[in-house]
C-alpha cells in the first residue's frame, strides 16, 4: 500500500515539474518572440572614432549592398552621416549618393574637418550612418530639400581603427563593422534638426570622399 501511494505522489509531483517546465519554456519562447518585433535589419547604425586630425588613420568605409540580394537591385541610396562628440552633442553632418556595387570611403581626419564648422576637431567621438532612400539626388542631411525614409540594411557600413602601443612601440590596425540600433524611423527627424542646428542653416553638406 505504501508503494502505490509512494508510486501516486511521485506520478502527482512529476505531472507538477512537467506543468512548471511546461511553462517555463513558453514564457522563455514568449520572450524570445518579443526580441524578434525591434527593428532589426536597422537602416541605423553606429561606431566610435579616434584621433580624427590631420595624421588620423581612422577610415570609414559604406558599401551598397545592391550586389548581395539585401536590397532593390539597381537603386542608389544617400547615406546620411552625423558625427558626435563623447557627450553626444553633434558635431557635424553630411550625405553622400553611394550608387549600386560602389564603396564610398574616406579618412575619419578629413571628414571631420569637412564637416566640424565650429571645431576644434575633437580627439574621439561616435558617428551615425543612416541609409535612406534616394528620394532627391541632394542627399541633404538636414531633411530640407526632401522626405527620405531610412532604407533598412540597404548599406554595410565599417571603420577601421589605427592603434598605436607605446610599450613595446607598435602599430596595428583593426577593422570593426558598425552596429546597428534598431532604433525607430522617426528618430531620423531628431537627426535631421540637429544636423540644421549645427550648420547654421547652411545648405546642405556633401561628404567628401572616394564618389
Amino acid at each position: 500500500m505504501m508503494r502505490i501511494k509512494l508510486k501516486r505522489s511521485i506520478a502527482r509531483y512529476a505531472a507538477i515539474m512537467g506543468l512548471i517546465t511546461g511553462s517555463s519554456l513558453m514564457g522563455a519562447n514568449i520572450a524570445r518572440a518579443t526580441l524578434t518585433t525591434l527593428s532589426y535589419p536597422s537602416g541605423y547604425s553606429v561606431n566610435y572614432f579616434n584621433n580624427p586630425g590631420v595624421n588620423g588613420q581612422d577610415e570609414i568605409y559604406i558599401q551598397n549592398e545592391t550586389d548581395n540580394g539585401n536590397s532593390i537591385p539597381g537603386t542608389t541610396y544617400c547615406a546620411m552621416l552625423y558625427a558626435f562628440y563623447p557627450d553626444q552633442e553633434m558635431i557635424g553632418c553630411c550625405g553622400v549618393a553611394i550608387t549600386p556595387n560602389q564603396t564610398w570611403t574616406n579618412s575619419i581626419g578629413q571628414l571631420m574637418i569637412h564637416i566640424d564648422l565650429a571645431g576644434p576637431l575633437p580627439t574621439n567621438g561616435t558617428i551615425k550612418v543612416v541609409a535612406t532612400n534616394n528620394t532627391n539626388p541632394l542627399c541633404d542631411p538636414t531633411g530640407d530639400t526632401a522626405s527620405v525614409s531610412p532604407a533598412p540594411h540597404a548599406l554595410q557600413s565599417w571603420i577601421t581603427h589605427t592603434i598605436t602601443l607605446s610599450s613595446p612601440p607598435a602599430t596595428f590596425m583593426t577593422e570593426v563593422p558598425f552596429a546597428q540600433t534598431g532604433e525607430p524611423f522617426d528618430d531620423l527627424f531628431d537627426l535631421e534638426f540637429q544636423c540644421q542646428t549645427v550648420t547654421g542653416g547652411n545648405s546642405f553638406i556633401t561628404c567628401p570622399g572616394s564618389l
